[in-house]
């Protein structure tokens, strides 16, 4: 129901608003219109949340009413997100893995991983870390997109034995960082993204040749 006091202009969208009137002048003329779909609703706080309306007609003797039932579906579209997101990284895994099966010389095919791997997801700067169990510590092995300084600062991460077991048993990508690393890496990781105004990042497990 919409909040006291607001009607449904008000709780409309411009555009989505104009959009649903044309339906219900089509509808009220007995013009095949759709029931059932999509849209968006301002809260009395100003929130826009996406809803699902269904709607239907009524014949009355008074002439034909319009009945509408909305549905708040926030929680659904951030699931179906979610899983665009996860579906993106199973491609990019498997798009990465045909290239590890045709056995390049493994410089040249970690770089045309971070290639693709950049196509795929569509993001612009990308590393790759094998994991050095001797050293026990995370090594950039290839990179896109990222400055001179930033290579030289994060090309060698110490790991525990706590991070290092986290990281060979990583298969789900969308694992939180905190959970592989801990708390205070995470804090770390949070700040640097700050530091290259970096909104975001993705982290996809690969294993080559018994290498992760």
């Amino acid at each position: 129901a919409l909040a006291s006091g607001m009607s449904l202009k008000d709780a409309m969208l411009p555009e989505e608003y104009a959009e649903i009137i044309t339906r219900y002048r089509n509808r009220q003329q007995g013009l095949p219109v759709r029931g059932h779909y999509e849209t968006t609703i301002r809260c009395k706080d100003g929130i826009v949340l996406p809803v699902e309306a269904s709607v239907a007609t009524l014949k009355l003797q008074s002439g034909t009413a319009t009945v509408v039932y909305f549905k708040e579906i926030a929680l659904r579209k951030k699931a179906e997100v979610k899983i665009a997101l996860h579906t993106k990284h199973i491609e990019a895994i498997l798009t990465v893995a045909q290239m590890i099966n045709q056995s390049p010389p493994m410089n040249k095919m970690l770089a045309n991983a971070l290639d693709k791997l950049n196509e795929v997801m569509g993001t612009k700067k990308s590393c790759l870390y094998l994991i050095d169990f001797e050293n026990r510590c995370l090594q950039m092995k290839a990179y896109r997109g990222l400055t001179d300084k930033n290579v030289r600062r994060y090309s060698n991460m110490q790991l525990s034995e706590e991070q290092i077991q986290n990281l060979t048993r990583w298969k789900d990508p969308t694992t939180p960082f905190e959970d592989l690393f801990g708390r205070a890496t995470n804090e770390r990781l949070k700040a640097a993204l700050a530091r290259n105004k970096t909104r975001s990042y993705i982290m996809v497990p690969l294993t080559i040749k018994n290498k992760v």
